[in-house]
């Protein structure tokens, strides 16, 4: 890590060289999770995993699909729940 210039580094990899401190360290930091799991999504809907996903294939739940895996960004969900975002 590059300590002459802090300023320059990005938040996440701020974050991630933090992680990396401290388990060098040998304590464990477990960061805030920032994504729900379908099954996660589905118990706070109190929906069966199998409508979760039709919902998720359909638009009607905001959230990305990153190869095989649905990523639920926990603040995007939230709004949408809250009924702030149309998505």
């Amino acid at each position: 890590m590059n300590d002459d210039h802090p300023d320059q580094t990005s938040p996440a990899a701020a974050q991630l060289a933090h992680v990396i401190d401290i388990r060098r360290g040998g304590t464990v930091l477990t960061p805030a999770r920032v994504t729900y799991t379908v099954p996660e999504i589905a118990a706070l809907l109190g929906i069966s995993r199998a409508t979760a996903y039709a919902m998720l294939r359909a638009g009607e739940i905001p959230a990305r699909r990153i190869g095989s895996r649905w990523i639920i960004a926990c603040r995007r969900f939230n709004a949408w729940l809250d009924g702030e975002s149309d998505r």
